[in-house]
């Protein structure tokens, strides 16, 4: 229960993938003291969530990526 509107806040490093709900509703997180995590929360009885979800952008990627150069180099001739 928070008594008045403040600063929530969590030493966890601030590192991406990390994302905030406050009542079912994402809230963007702030950097506290340069290096950790801290959220704005309105007073009353609030939920607050953070989760853990990084990106795997990329991961998706990189089958792509390796079947493309698989194709090129079965297509190289041999020096001869």
């Amino acid at each position: 229960n928070f008594p008045e509107r403040g600063w929530l806040f969590l030493s966890q490093i601030f590192y991406p993938g990390w994302k905030v709900w406050v009542d079912g509703r994402e809230v963007p997180i702030w950097k506290a003291n340069g290096i950790f995590q801290a959220v704005l929360v309105e007073s009353g009885k609030r939920v607050v969530e953070w989760r853990y979800q990084p990106s795997y952008k990329l991961l998706l990627w990189l089958p792509i990526v390796v079947f493309g150069v698989a194709l090129i180099l079965s297509f190289r001739r041999p020096n001869r």
